[in-house]
């Protein structure tokens, strides 16, 4: 299953200047994974693994990325019924180029369990 977040911008909150909007944009991009989600129920039968894909012109490195996917990560876990620290559930974190002024977040929630260094689905 995969749910598709058109415009949801994530960005690092380590290196932003703007303090004061930061949780206005958590706020915003973790009601937005939730609703995304529960719309597309019902979900694959736990352990499952979920996978935050930020579309963005730049790149983040790997501590940043998953940092600026935590507001989407409490929302998916909300929608999901779960805390979002529980071991049923694998978190991975990808980015990929998008086109100028192109943000977007894809959350794919698959069954079973992956392994965080090659990907492969571990049922």
């Amino acid at each position: 299953m995969i749910v598709s977040i058109p415009g949801l911008r994530l960005v690092s909150e380590a290196n932003s200047r703007d303090r004061w909007a930061k949780q206005k944009r958590a706020k915003t991009a973790r009601q937005a994974a939730k609703v995304a989600t529960i719309c597309e129920a019902p979900y694959p039968a736990l352990p499952l693994t979920v996978t935050i894909t930020r579309i963005a012109p730049g790149r983040l490195d790997s501590d940043n990325l998953a940092s600026s996917a935590k507001a989407v990560r409490d929302g998916v876990a909300d929608a999901l019924g779960i805390d979002d620290g529980d071991s049923a559930v694998t978190w991975l974190y990808a980015q990929r180029k998008g086109g100028v002024r192109t943000y977007g977040v894809e959350i794919a929630i698959s069954e079973g369990r992956s392994c965080p260094t090659c990907g492969s689905v571990l049922r």
